[in-house]
């Protein structure tokens, strides 16, 4: 089957529900804002020493999510924002492939191309490893992550303008910020209080004084960030297009100086706020302790735009943020994946997975995890130990006592039943899913 004719059989099974011509008066426009390479204690309503008004301001006026896992890598995490499935259904579970040859969304599927066929206008800017954007449902976008916010966003604020008020727009806005080259401008270092950065008991006193020229850089690369974000919503307010404006915020991966954050499986390579602003329409300064996933942005996207979906195992958080759920998952389940794949299967390269409730954590390592293979595993670990672990090994944590998971609770008696169950919930998972050998 060719490309249009798997495109025309995907959109007759996504129906738009516009009951009259003004529908797109009545939708919102979307900005999708995806963070790079950071975690929420850089982000100032978790750090006071942070620079970030915009996001905090997005924050104190919507509803957040602070239960929300991702893939831990960029390009499995923004393959399942847009695709609304997790990597071993996607395809793509490493940012790269050994073999050069990196494995192909279905493009077509976007919600991206959903909206498009709704009527939306649509713009990527920045961070993208899937091929044509217009494939995706995009008119128009900067693809050049190394520039764009970095050095501007004029061509963004410039298509923003040729968008007619009877339109409604999206816009796919994803810098590499505050991700490496720690480059900030100085006027972004000169608004972080290096003073006053207050260095965890849990970072060597030897590292004092590097982890402290980190953090003031993380931080400043955070604000400039949040200024560049701050830059397109001041243009849409000059528009007169924020109060019909859906904002969501979310990070594409963790980062952390002195803890494993990036590629890895525990919580700093895993969680992020996942926020939803909109103007009257969305409670203000909500807090929900829901258990969400990325897959979930695809559903709750279409749900807002009034389109139609099926076949998606994430869920419309739309619900939730009105308050009228009443079922929601028990828990959730993410893989992690070496940063560079040498295979095609999802279920052999994987080296571990981890499940989590509200309260409890586990991770089980399908493979030997050794820091001489991390040019291949790409585990961050700056200012701290690389973690090496054994094939089999399990470690299981209270999340609600234990948030930064130091305590590993597998050898205890008395965790036996926790062990025991969600040991099971990861066997089955895992059963359901990869072929019978």
């Amino acid at each position: 089957m060719n490309s249009a004719s798997s495109k025309l059989l995907f959109l007759l099974a996504v129906a738009t529900v516009f009951s009259t011509p003004s529908a797109a008066q009545e939708r919102p426009d979307i900005l999708l804002v995806i963070a790079d390479d950071m975690d929420p204690q850089h982000m100032g309503y978790r750090n006071p020493v942070a620079r970030t008004p915009t996001v905090d301001s997005l924050i104190a006026n919507g509803t957040v999510f602070e239960e929300c896992w991702m893939a831990p890598k960029c390009a499995p995490s923004l393959a399942s924002i847009l695709m609304g499935q997790h990597p071993h259904e996607h395809g793509r579970f490493a940012n790269r492939h050994a073999s050069g040859s990196e494995p192909q969304i279905n493009l077509n599927e976007s919600f991206v191309s959903c909206l498009s066929e709704a009527g939306y206008r649509s713009y990527m800017g920045g961070k993208w490893w899937f091929g044509d954007i217009a494939e995706a449902g995009f008119e128009s976008g900067e693809t050049n992550q190394g520039s764009f916010v970095r050095n501007g966003q004029a061509h963004l604020l410039d298509w923003i303008d040729t968008v007619e008020p009877d339109e409604n727009f999206f816009v796919w806005w994803a810098p590499l910020l505050p991700h490496l080259p720690h480059n900030p401008p100085q006027a972004q270092l000169d608004r972080i209080r290096r003073g006053q950065i207050v260095v965890p008991d849990y970072v060597d006193p030897r590292d004092r004084n590097e982890f402290i020229e980190k953090e003031h850089n993380l931080l400043a690369m955070t604000a400039w960030m949040d200024a560049g974000l701050s830059d397109v919503l001041g243009h849409l307010h000059q528009l007169g297009r924020r109060d019909n404006l859906l904002v969501i915020f979310c990070l594409d991966n963790g980062w952390s100086n002195g803890r494993v954050s990036k590629g890895s499986l525990y919580e700093k390579g895993l969680q992020s706020p996942l926020v939803f602003t909109y103007n009257g329409n969305i409670p203000q300064g909500d807090t929900r302790d829901h258990l969400t996933s990325f897959v979930d942005i695809y559903p709750t996207v279409l749900d807002y735009a009034g389109i139609e979906h099926t076949g998606h195992e994430g869920q419309s958080l739309r619900p939730a943020i009105e308050g009228t759920d009443e079922v929601w998952r028990s828990h959730i389940v993410e893989l992690g994946y070496p940063g560079i794949a040498l295979g095609n299967t999802w279920y052999e390269e994987a080296y571990g997975i981890a499940i989590r409730s509200q309260e409890w954590k586990l991770i089980a390592y399908l493979r030997n995890v050794r820091e001489e293979d991390n040019a291949i595993f790409r585990i961050h670990h700056v200012l701290t130990d690389f973690p090496s672990r054994n094939k089999w090994d399990l470690e299981l944590f209270n999340l609600e006592s234990d948030p930064y998971e130091e305590h590993n609770l597998v050898y205890r008696p008395e965790y036996r039943d926790q062990l025991n169950h969600f040991a099971g919930l990861a066997r089955d998972w895992w059963t359901a899913r990869t072929p019978k050998r």
